[in-house]
Formats: structure tokens, C-alpha cells, sequence
């Protein structure tokens, strides 16, 4: 994820939807822990293979019917968690993730490295 000088970073908005991580024929269903204006973190699958650097397909889908499409690398692989960073957020799909983020679209907030 993208750090934003020292001790900074976009504001992240913990969110309950579901995510489907692809990779070449390989997927994995999952849930979105958080998402920012940069990235997205997910619980990581017990199956999931993939390495740091890799790029990744995610498609994140919640019960309001909100599809958001993204091409993302990993960027942090933990025992229970992945993190990606958006490398491609489609045109169409811009709109519907500002307005999902709200006033944490621009916002910063602090970020204890520790």
C-alpha cells in the first residue's frame, strides 16, 4: 500500500462485502477488510497462492448490488491478511469507488509502522 510520507496514509474505511481474487485460472473468494483510495486489504484464503509483486484481478460485490472491478498487486502477503495496490481502476468504475470511500476518498490519516 502506498504511504504517504512519514507516518501517514490514505484513510481507510473498514467495509463488509465479499471479493473474488484472480490470478490466471486460479481464484479465491474472500472478504474485504478495508479499502482506500490507493488499495484494498482482504482476508487472506487458506489456499491462496501468490506471491508479493504479482498481479491480481479483484472484483468486490456487496448485497447493494456495487460491483467494483480493479487490477491490483500484492504488495503484503501475512499469515491472515493480503494487501493490493490498485494499479488500474477502470473509468466507469472511479465514480462508484469515490463515492463508496466518501470524505475518506481524500482524506489522510496516521499510520503507526510498528
Amino acid at each position: 500500500m502506498t504511504e504517504t510520507g512519514s507516518g501517514q496514509r490514505p484513510k481507510r474505511l473498514s467495509v463488509n462485502t465479499a471479493v473474488l481474487l484472480s490470478r490466471g485460472p486460479r481464484s479465491w473468494t474472500s472478504e474485504v477488510i478495508d479499502i482506500s483510495a490507493t488499495g484494498i486489504l482482504v482476508r487472506r484464503p487458506t489456499d491462496f497462492v501468490g506471491r508479493d509483486g504479482e498481479m491480481f484481478v479483484l472484483d468486490v460485490v456487496d448485497d447493494t448490488d456495487m460491483k467494483l472491478h480493479f487490477e491490483c498487486l500484492l504488495r503484503r502477503v501475512e499469515d491472515d491478511a493480503l494487501g493490493f495496490a490498485f494499479s488500474l481502476i477502470p473509468p466507469e468504475k472511479e465514480v462508484p469507488l469515490w463515492e463508496l470511500l466518501g470524505s475518506a476518498a481524500d482524506a489522510i490519516e496516521p499510520f503507526n509502522k510498528n
